[in-house]
């Protein structure tokens, strides 16, 4: 404790003022703002590096996606993607209409899962051709190819819409001749 009384009495006088020493203030200021700039500099760093990984990580995640998903014809041109969408809107409604009617039918009927494997396995052609198209998008005869996979798929639902709609009425039509 006498060392502190010895130390706080020899500088009595200088503890005593309540003014800094000359140019304090701004010596203070200029430490300040190299500070902050060195602050700003470091947040501007660590976030352009975040943003740089996130761009990164963005770009191989699309690029890895456009590699699984299948070539179509609306990757080759704003015409075929027309023609496209045509022909996928209308599958996809009577793809929807053909599972009213089987939901209808009864899954226990034989046909259906014959009708079904048949579907699951015309698919397989999509994939191929789709394989083809993506190896050469320009090539006319892929084109071609997909766009024929398009109308026979269309015309087999059509057929097998028509088949089932026909064994359907001729079953009502039986019924209601029995009763």
């Amino acid at each position: 404790m006498d060392n502190i009384e010895k130390l706080i009495s020899n500088n009595l006088e200088a503890l005593g003022n309540d003014i800094p020493p000359e140019g304090h203030l701004e010596r203070f200021e200029m430490k300040l703002k190299r500070g902050s700039y060195r602050r700003s500099n470091y947040w501007i760093g660590f976030l352009s590096g975040i943003a740089a990984v996130l761009i990164i990580g963005f770009f191989f995640f699309n690029q890895k996606k456009q590699e699984n998903s299948p070539m179509t014809l609306s990757n080759v041109s704003k015409q075929y993607a027309e023609v496209e969408f045509f022909y996928t809107s209308t599958i996809n409604n009577q793809t929807h209409k053909l599972i009213d009617l089987t939901n209808n039918m009864g899954k226990d009927d034989p046909s259906l899962e014959a009708i079904t494997k048949e579907l699951k396995e015309y698919d397989l052609t999509f994939r191929q051709i789709s394989v083809e198209l993506k190896a050469s998008p320009n090539d006319e005869r892929v084109i071609s190819a997909m766009i024929s996979y398009y109308q026979t798929k269309l015309e087999i639902i059509n057929r097998i819409l028509n088949e089932l709609q026909n064994k359907q009425l001729k079953s009502n039509s039986h019924e209601n001749t029995n009763i």
